[in-house]
């Protein structure tokens, strides 16, 4: 959920314009992070094909599984080092006032 102006708020122009840039500047933060979500989920694509064949179709879900956790956790690991790298988006500009 992205933070909004409330629609009756009489508010300063110079302050509308400041909270604009701050949205624009936290939107293209957050899609980093959807970014980050698109390359993880091609990295399961990637290792699913990649599964050596198994004995069974358990035996291979298993595996299948354990490989999709793993990218899921190296995926999360993505996002918190790209807020810290970001200062949560600060470094984008996605900070206000």
């Amino acid at each position: 959920t992205m933070p909004r102006l409330a629609a009756n708020a009489n508010v300063p122009a110079p302050l509308a314009r400041a909270f604009t840039e701050y949205t624009e500047k936290l939107l293209l933060h957050e899609r980093g992070h959807v970014q980050n979500g698109i390359d993880t989920a091609r990295r399961i694509e990637i290792g699913i094909r990649m599964l050596p064949p198994q004995r069974t179709c358990d035996e291979l879900g298993r595996a299948a599984n354990a490989m999709g956790e793993s990218r899921l956790k190296e995926g999360a690991v993505l996002d918190v080092d790209y807020d810290a790298s970001t200062q949560h988006g600060r470094t984008q500009g996605a900070h206000f006032p």
